[in-house]
């Protein structure tokens, strides 16, 4: 940036192009015809120039460097030029030339002195564009920048290889969805317009720095050339250029000019990567040696973006549904809220995507724990205690989010109502896959400036950097994985022809599956089997069961492991007459499961399979104490030196009044649980394949015309010498590495979040029951986690089986919580709940605390099946 620039203006109002003129390098070379019908006699040179990290070519005749000096004569006749070099003598060249021309000259082949001449010419045709850039340096000389094809867009950095550049005239004749177009757009128009290595960009003026429109490569990108025919009819030389969802023509007096158009825009589509189809019919195209990291719960990925935002230089890309920003100055940030995807890319190098949006009540540990420290209404003295501040401490099924702005408030009463824990998984990648992930925000972003943002000036259309750059090293970011970005998008949501490629791309990994497939997931609405009149279009139901079926007639042994919510976060208890929108989910999911003609179950027991010997549905649970912190009279932090009987706690109105505690220390008195969300978007094929994104598996994701989503295929090549049944098998270490995490957490194998523990730290290290873990426990521990190694092992199925059924029981046994297999009616549900008297989430009354912590002992992690049974008798 030269702030100079930012004053200049030409007689127009326009602002310099911000271009340093004694930067340019540039060599002039012989031959540079380009082949027209025109007439060839033209001298004709080939100009090589490189501005920064931007190379590229011009071919220009000799009545161009004419057009041009006129024009810089005229400009300094008018004092905005103060000196121009002397234009080159010709006089040699003519001579040279007409003695060739000479009746009875048969040669074909110029004369030493016409080479000679000709190299003089060029010589002095590159010293004279070296002076003019000399004389111009640091001055407004539009009339230099458009012989050059140089514009303040084509500088802008990292943006690739650099095509042609010009005023053309240009109209958009078609756009998908007519109706959100700008009538204006129509209109034939002179523009700025600069093909670049997988988009065509258009500026109102040269000097401008942002496009006015972008038009991307896309696999149905086409380029037409015609001639109009007629009597001297005006500019008919056309092109016509296409992609998805619209047309766009230029056109010119000049066949010369056109076909130099007609050439840069083949040479971009026909080694863009973007313009050419795919697999899956995605968008984009396979990339490999990709670098990819993946989070598993808010607490790591939470960090590293904030790593990420805190060191940005240049630009920030958010996308997401629901946002809790908190901005500062320094770099660009754009923000686009739309429906469900989610994604953060920094400086087009790194970017974040999967399930975890930027707001409150997505922090979570691999603990997800349900308490926190409670503060007293006339002080905070615990807040450096505190895991969940204001509103991050939530539970949707009690109370959902309202009043963000003030954040600081917190909805339920940590005093008695469990939060509802939040696992979740992410991922980030860094380079060129980024980069795909930024081209997808900046599509997205440009459709809603051109359907709703053409009068907001401060909304700019954005451009995709280039798929190389001399001044960027991706060798520093290689890594192990081949990837792919996949989306569900359509003309609502992004002017394109609809595509469903995470729908095509869960379906083919489903039934290409040799082994294994494990499947976390905020809902499971799918259709089993084909169907074109049911309700539920989306066919992952029937590739499983398509892959089960397969399995059983080869006697394959094959798995499928699904965790999803035990129940829809919607507030409400389910037996509540404005329980509607939890029902009607909890009612699909079943029917997409277990229940009616369209679901698993009933699709395999038509060829005599049981479900359960391949499938099954899990879900995760949790148990917590409620803490309670005081204001101690001489201590600014709690003493955590032992626990407070309920009976010498402050009251609540005791608090609100701002009387003063004189009892330090922490109470522990009440036992809780509550499901812990699933708001995951993953599945892992044989320990190889992962498929993470924004994707839900229902319809409103997977169609393809609903909620616009993205997600990506990550087969890392680095291998991991493991086993598969007992037998040498080589995995991915992506994949593996991320299976075996969520597996070690959901079984209770991770030390460091073992719930043992956190009983021992809220009782002070003195806790009514014996927290630690004898040797044998600490070898079978041991043993276990080897088992998760290997996922079609008995070993394995059988640990996962048993920590699933044990805590449910214990779960059952402490809690009565729902749902719960025992409970098919609504009757039944009224009788198995504990009532009003005992608060939501709390355990039974009828133990001490003491024989309530000794039954949730046994409990490991937060495994539990999915109740299947669960009011199966009643219409949802």
């Amino acid at each position: 940036f030269v702030p100079m620039f930012h004053f200049m203006r030409d007689e127009h109002g326009h602002r310099a192009p911000p271009v340093i003129f004694d930067a340019i390098q540039l060599s002039i070379n012989m031959p540079g015809e380009i082949p027209t019908m025109e007439e060839d006699h033209h001298f004709s040179v080939r100009i090589a120039l490189q501005y920064g990290d931007v190379k590229w070519v011009i071919y220009r005749r000799l009545n161009d460097f004419l057009s041009l000096h006129t024009m810089l004569t005229l400009r300094r006749f008018q004092g905005r030029v103060h000196q121009l070099p002397a234009f080159p003598q010709q006089l040699s060249y003519a001579l040279e030339k007409a003695l060739s021309l000479k009746p009875g000259h048969t040669s074909s082949q110029p004369s030493s002195r016409m080479l000679q001449a000709t190299v003089d010419r060029k010589q002095a045709l590159e010293n004279y564009l070296i002076k003019l850039l000399r004389a111009l340096n640091m001055r407004p000389a539009y009339e230099l920048c458009t012989f050059l094809e140089l514009s303040a867009v084509s500088i802008m950095k990292d943006v690739g290889w650099k095509g042609k550049e010009g005023n053309l005239d240009r109209r958009v004749e078609h756009i998908t969805g007519k109706w959100c177009t700008p009538h204006d757009l129509r209109r034939w128009t002179r523009q700025w317009v600069l093909v670049r290595d997988s988009f065509i960009a258009f500026c109102n003026h040269i000097s401008d720095p942002y496009p006015s429109d972008v038009m991307f490569a896309d696999p149905e990108f086409d380029l037409k050339f015609r001639k109009k025919k007629g009597h001297n009819p005006l500019f008919p030389y056309r092109i016509t250029m296409s992609n998805q969802y619209r047309r766009i023509q230029l056109r010119s007096d000049s066949e010369r000019v056109i076909t130099e158009w007609r050439n840069s825009i083949t040479e971009m589509k026909n080694s863009s990567a973007w313009a050419v189809p795919h697999r899956f019919d995605s968008f984009a195209p396979i990339r490999d040696n990709s670098r990819m990291i993946w989070f598993v719960d808010g607490d790591d990925y939470f960090y590293a973006l904030s790593e990420a935002l805190e060191n940005a230089t240049d630009c920030i890309y958010i996308g997401d549904w629901w946002l809790s920003p908190e901005a500062e100055e320094g770099v660009k940030i754009f923000v686009a809220i739309y429906k469900e995807v989610t994604m953060v890319i920094v400086d087009n190098t790194f970017a974040f995507m999967g399930g975890l949006d930027l707001c409150w009540g997505r922090y979570d540990t691999h603990g997800h724990r349900l308490a926190d420290y409670y503060l007293p209404a006339n002080g905070t003295p615990y807040s450096h205690l505190q895991n969940f501040f204001g509103q991050d401490y939530n539970n949707a099924r009690i109370h959902d989010f309202a009043n963000v702005n003030d954040y600081e408030s917190t909805l339920i009463d940590r005093r008695t109502t469990p939060r509802m824990p939040w696992h979740d998984v992410h991922m980030a990648m860094i380079g060129q896959p980024a980069r795909d992930v930024a081209r997808h925000f900046i599509q997205r972003w440009n459709f809603i400036k051109s359907s709703k943002g053409m009068n907001k000036t401060h909304m700019p259309f954005l451009m995709p950097k280039g798929e190389y750059s001399a001044t960027r090293n991706d060798l520093q970011y290689r890594g192990t994985c081949r990837t792919q970005l996949l989306r569900s998008s359509a003309e609502w949501s992004m002017g394109i022809n609809k595509e469903s490629s995470i729908h095509t791309a869960y379906c083919e990994m489903i039934r290409d599956a040799k082994h294994f497939i494990y499947i976390e997931n905020q809902f499971f609405v799918s259709n089993a089997r084909e169907d074109p009149g049911y309700t539920i279009k989306n066919r992952i139901a029937e590739a499983l069961v398509d892959r089960v079926k397969r399995a059983h007639r080869r006697g394959e042994k094959f798995h499928v492991i699904i965790v999803i919510p035990l129940m829809p976060a919607f507030e409400g208890d389910v037996n509540a007459v404005g329980a509607a929108t939890l029902k009607l989910v909890m009612h699909w999911q079943y029917q997409s499961i277990c229940r009616g003609d369209h679901s698993i179950a009933s699709q395999l027991e038509k060829e005599g399979i049981d479900m359960h010997e391949y499938i099954r549905f899990f879900g995760l649970r949790n148990y917590d104490h409620e803490l309670r912190g005081f204001e101690a009279s001489k201590s600014a932090t709690p003493p955590l030196t032992r626990s407070v009987p309920a009976a010498e706690m402050p009251s609540a109105e005791a608090e609100q009044a701002g009387e003063e505690t004189v009892v330090g220390g922490e109470v522990i008195d009440q036992i809780v649980t509550e499901l812990v969300y699933v708001h995951c978007k993953l599945m892992i094929v044989d320990d190889r394949y992962v498929i993470m994104g924004s994707a839900n598996i229902n319809d409103r994701s997977m169609c393809g015309n609903r909620d616009s989503e993205i997600a990506m295929v990550i087969e890392d090549t680095e291998p991991v010498v493991t086993t598969m049944d007992g037998r040498p098998y080589q995995a991915a270490k992506f994949a593996h590495s991320l299976r075996v995490q969520l597996c070690q957490e959901h079984c209770g194998l991770l030390e460091s979040f073992d719930q043992l523990r956190f009983v021992n730290e809220m009782f002070a290290g003195n806790p009514p029951i014996d927290t630690t873990r004898s040797e044998e426990e600490k070898a079978q521990m041991q043993r276990a986690r080897k088992a998760v190694e290997d996922p079609l092992s008995d070993a394995f199925l059988h640990l996962w089986w048993d920590t699933a059924t044990t805590n449910e029981q214990i779960f059952r046994d402490v809690f009565r919580c729902v749902p719960d297999d025992t409970v098919e009616t609504f009757d039944q549900y009224k009788k198995f709940i504990p009532g009003h008297s005992v608060p939501h989430g709390h355990a039974l009354p009828s133990r001490s605390t003491a024989e309530t912590l000794q039954m949730l002992k046994s409990v490991r992690g937060h495994l539990v099946p999915m109740p299947l049974k669960f009011l199966r008798q009643e219409n949802l």
